[in-house]
């Protein structure tokens, strides 16, 4: 029997099967290798969203530690400044000038005014207060009520000052003489100087500040470049 070149059609029926299931095994490969790919693409990227994130959370607690042991001891000084400008009205001699008082270099230096409101109305600052009227009263203004009230220092809310269109913060402290109420003084520096605290913690230009009330309130001040 002579021998044929051609291939039988069993020999190519089983080519072809061979070449599909090598070409399925192939596919399945690469999709199994795809698959592994993307789950790794996946798992990596997830893990570099996880580190990121704990990255920042870090650092924002750092720099939120930092920033409020800044406030803190900033705070504290004024506080501490407050309470002793109190003292000295309390003991004060009948004939001493309250300007005499509000005006020493250590008051002028940490605030922008400082003031006294007696219990009898009566009302100095320093600087004088040229723009109120002679109907001001500082028994009914926030500032003088707080810290009667709470009887110790206290910090009044933020607000913006009517005068300079600034955000200001108050520290008042009552003044009593023999057990008696005579008046409260208090003083205001510029909210600026809690941002410059704050830009020291290496806070960005545009991050926001803000200043909670223990009532839950807040006075949003924007940090600037």
């Amino acid at each position: 029997m002579p021998f044929s070149s051609k291939p039988s059609s069993k020999a190519k029926e089983d080519a072809f099967s061979a070449f599909r299931v090598l070409a399925t095994t192939l596919a399945a490969g690469a999709c199994v290798v795809i698959m592994a790919f993307a789950g790794f693409a996946s798992f990596f990227d997830h893990s570099q969203k996880k580190l990121q994130l704990e990255e920042i959370d870090n650092h924002l607690t750092t720099v939120s530690g930092s920033a409020l042991w800044g406030i803190q001891n900033w705070l504290i000084t004024r506080e501490t400044l407050i309470s002793e400008l109190s003292k000295e009205f309390s003991q004060a001699p009948a004939d001493q000038s309250v300007e005499s008082i509000l005006y020493k270099p250590i008051y002028t230096h940490f605030f922008k005014w400082t003031y006294y409101g007696q219990s009898n109305r009566h009302f100095r600052a320093w600087p004088p207060a040229n723009l109120l009227g002679p109907d001001y009263d500082p028994r009914i203004r926030p500032w003088y009520l707080a810290a009667a009230e709470r009887g110790s220092v206290t910090v009044v809310n933020p607000y913006v000052d009517a005068a300079t269109n600034l955000d200001m913060i108050t520290i008042s402290a009552p003044v009593y003489r023999d057990g008696e109420l005579i008046g409260v003084v208090g003083a205001d520096f510029v909210a600026e100087t809690l941002i410059n605290i704050l830009k020291e913690a290496n806070l960005t230009s545009s991050s926001t500040v803000f200043l909670f009330t223990s009532e839950g309130k807040f006075s949003r001040i924007r940090m600037k470049a």
